[in-house]
Parts: C-alpha cells; structure tokens; sequence
C-alpha cells in the first residue's frame, strides 16, 4: 500500500466503506429509501450517506465532510466499475471509459492530483 500512501483518514475511510458496503444489498435496509434511490447499492448508500439515516449507521455521525465526500467518492468508482472485475478481464470498455470520464470531469480539467488519489482510495478499498 506505500503507493496509494494512505493516511489515518484515509484508512478510517476504507474501513467504514467496508464495514458499511454490505447494508446496500439488504432488502431491509433498502426499504428505508425511496424507490427511486434504489436501484443499485451503491445509491441505495449514497441516499443513506446524503440523508444520513444515523439511526440505523450511527458511525455517520463521526465522520467529517472531508471523509464523507472520500467515501462517496468511493462508492461512485464502485458503481462505475468493478476493480476485481477489470482483473479478471470481466470489465467492458464502457465501464472503463465512464471511470476515466468521471476523473476527468468531476476533479476539474484533466486527472488531477485529487483524482489521482480518489482512485487510489477506491483501488485500496476494493
């Protein structure tokens, strides 16, 4: 992991993806969103992150905006591609192309330095 070098909120970060990742797949906990914010997993956690629904993730509450907007970033990337897809060959060119799009567009003119680590984060989460 020394390329990504990831600090303590970085990791922190990670770890809430992880340990929270799961809840999008839950058919009960995607009943606590609207309908139309529930077509993925992904979404299904960017509402709860947006919302937040503190009440069923309490760790919401300790996370800074800086952190939020890191796993958000991740859970994007995620719905974008699938990491251990593109290393088994499995990934579309598609999915490929929409990644980069997206690094190029959302972190301003080119695949800035943000950028750049916004997909380390994603790559050391997957």
């Amino acid at each position: 992991v020394k390329w990504a070098n990831p600090d303590q909120t970085t990791i922190h970060c990670i770890l809430f993806y992880l340990s929270m990742r799961g809840l999008g797949k839950s058919p009960t906990f995607a009943q606590l969103c609207p309908a139309s914010k529930r077509t993925t997993p992904q979404s299904i956690l960017l509402f709860a992150l947006e919302v937040p629904l503190s009440n069923h993730i309490p760790s919401v509450i300790e996370l800074s905006s800086d952190m939020l907007e890191t796993v958000e970033g991740i859970l994007v990337m995620h719905g974008l591609t699938n990491f251990a897809q593109l290393l088994q060959g499995e990934c579309t060119a598609q999915s490929i192309k929409m990644l980069k799009s997206h690094l190029q567009n959302d972190y301003d003119d080119g695949i800035t330095v943000r950028a750049r680590q916004g997909l380390k984060t994603y790559l050391l989460a997957s």
